[in-house]
């Protein structure tokens, strides 16, 4: 699947029309078209495109089947990933060492 059909797959999937992505993002309706049908969005486009759509930028290249089946994670961990994504990087670091921290905890419990 190339990155056109991608787009449309995830637009299709959250009912957001081209439209609608131009208002929610800022980006003119034109430039939206272009990103549909002939050029790759730049890294910004992306990110903005994967804010709207509630998705990592990882998500914008590869359906949540073809992550799990490559990198081997479990779903809950894709709905970790996700959920990290979605905050400022100060958060995003204080909450991997909180996770780490409650892993670590877990993981002295258990061995006992």
């Amino acid at each position: 699947m190339d990155y056109t059909e991608r787009m449309k797959q995830l637009l299709d999937e959250k009912g957001i029309t081209q439209g609608k992505l131009a208002k929610l993002t800022g980006v003119k309706q034109q430039t939206i078209s272009t990103w549909m049908t002939k050029r790759y969005p730049n890294l910004k486009g992306i990110e903005k495109i994967c804010g709207v759509l509630g998705i990592g930028v990882f998500e914008f290249f590869m359906d949540k089947d073809a992550i799990l089946k490559v990198y081997g994670v479990t779903p809950e961990s894709l709905d970790i990933a996700r959920g990290l994504d979605s905050l400022t990087p100060e958060l995003k670091e204080r909450a991997i060492d909180l996770i780490n921290q409650q892993l670590s905890l877990f993981l002295e419990k258990v061995s006992k």
